[in-house]
This record gives structure tokens, sequence and C-alpha cells, in this order.
């Protein structure tokens, strides 16, 4: 095993431990074949597409784009290179550089999410976000008081659905803390 599998071993048991506590009903997976088979059985509410690793066909992504037209729910979290472009006409936003001197993540308390204010892991990719059409929920902080512009989370209705976007691979954070009550793990 190498560190990688490791990690994504750990962050799929913590994800799965979260969805049972909250009685979700629920398939995870890490492959992009599996996620395409699956989601082309329909059926789901809600989409999790997690982390940089998983690159989607462009008809994949067009069918969650109308699935999320269609009432489903759609998150992405962690696209470090937006190499789902087809997915941000259902997301409002796509990732736009590296924000490597941050310490805060700052809700304003606008779309799912109350105001507050999370200390974010210092070893990890923090990109900014360009809403194309999404509402800015959250900004990144420096720490000292001063918010930047920089977007660190987006939400759009879109049609009957909603999506969020996080610059940051959210289950990894949540993950890292262990804590089920934890602010990551709230987000998620």
């Amino acid at each position: 095993p190498n560190k990688e599998t490791e990690t994504c071993a750990g962050e799929r048991a913590f994800l799965e431990r979260l969805l049972d506590a909250e009685g979700w009903s629920y398939r995870v997976t890490d492959d992009a074949g599996a996620f395409a088979r699956a989601a082309y059985g329909g059926g789901y509410g809600l989409y999790l597409l997690q982390g940089s690793r998983t690159r989607l066909e462009r008809r994949v992504q067009g069918l969650l784009v109308e699935a999320g037209y269609n009432g489903a729910g759609l998150i992405v979290a962690g696209d470090l290179d937006n190499r789902n472009r087809h997915l941000v006409e259902a997301l409002g936003a796509a990732p736009r550089g590296k924000r490597p001197h941050v310490e805060l993540l700052v809700l304003n308390g606008a779309g799912p999410f109350g105001r507050e204010a999370i200390e974010l892991p210092r070893n990890a990719d923090h990109r900014r976000l360009e809403p194309d059409g999404a509402l800015a929920v959250g900004h990144y902080s420096d720490g000292e008081g001063e918010l930047s512009e920089a977007v660190a989370v987006t939400a759009l209705d879109y049609g009957d659905g909603r999506s969020l976007t996080f610059g940051f691979d959210l289950l990894a954070h949540a993950a890292q803390g262990g804590d089920a009550q934890g602010p990551f793990a709230r987000l998620l």
C-alpha cells in the first residue's frame, strides 16, 4: 500500500461512517467507470465529486448537469485543475489559482451555511473559485482579520437542484480531524 491508497481508504471509511450516522442510502466509488455506470442507473438525489483524482467523460458530466437541472444536488470539492470543466454550467464556478497562505475559511451566512470562521489545514491545496453565476458563500482569510477577495465556496440553485463548489478537498479536511461533528464534517 502507498500513502495515497491509505489516505483514500481512510477518507472513504470516514465518509461511510458519516453517511451511516445520518441514515443516508448511498453508493461510494473511487473509479470513474463505476461512477458512470451508477450515474446512468439514476435514482440518486445527490452526487459528490470529491478530490482532484477523478476525470469524468464529457457525456457523464452532461448527465450530472441534467440531473442537477432536474432536482439532484451536486457537490464538487477539491477539483484543483478544472478537469471536469463541463460541470461549470451546473456549478456556476470554476477553480482558478492556488491560495498558498490562507488560514481560515470564512462563511458569510449566505446559501445553506451560517456565519462561521473555520481554521484550514496548512498543508493542503486551497484554490480560488471564480463564480460564473454562483453565489459566493465563503472566502479565504489570512487569519489576521483580512478577508480575501478569493472565493472559497459557492452555491448555485440550478433548475430544480442546487450545487455547491469548494475550492479545497472537503473530505480530506473532514477526515483529517476524524471528528464526525467537526466543522468540515458538518459542511459535508
